[in-house]
């Protein structure tokens, strides 16, 4: 068997060609390969917008070169998720099959805290368009109608980290 691709760590299909030498004499002949790797498969059917967890998926060995390129090996962290759309019992999971929760809608008052050094303050303001944990968000102050930035922590929970 001749060496081809010294280095190669992965094969995009199951199929290839394989070169074979012997003497002044070389061969070329088609082959197909099998080969599993793990995923994580949904243990159960998970509507859509339901929150998901880790212990909702399990790992499995699945078809290498099927449905499954792009497949998570592990679950993602800085959750929480819920589920963006249907997750069937052993689909595997997609980053794409999740997302984060809505935790702040238009029209919402939003708790923020004002971090400033070594003093805190709390302040409601009026949230402009929806946002999940981790996003950064626009209000209002009611009072004086300025704009801030925030950073979403929570449902109707935001923090302001001042410099």
């Amino acid at each position: 068997l001749k060496t081809v691709a010294p280095g190669m760590t992965s094969l995009p299909s199951r199929s290839f060609m394989v070169e074979l030498q012997a003497g002044d004499r070389t061969l070329f002949c088609s082959a197909a390969m099998s080969a599993t790797r793990q995923a994580l498969t949904a243990t159960k059917d998970l509507e859509a917008n339901s929150p998901v967890a880790q212990t909702d998926f399990t790992s499995n060995w699945v078809d290498a070169f099927g449905i499954t390129p792009g497949a998570l090996a592990s679950f993602p962290g800085q959750g929480p998720y819920v589920s963006a759309t249907l997750i069937r019992a052993g689909q595997p999971l997609y980053q794409n099959s999740l997302k984060r929760p809505i935790a702040v809608h238009p029209g919402d008052l939003v708790t923020v805290l004002v971090k400033n050094g070594p003093i805190t303050v709390r302040a409601q303001l009026q949230a402009q368009s929806q946002a999940a944990v981790g996003d950064t968000a626009t209000m209002i102050n009611p009072g004086s109608g300025m704009p801030v930035a925030v950073t979403v922590t929570g449902p109707r929970l935001a923090e302001l980290v001042m410099q």
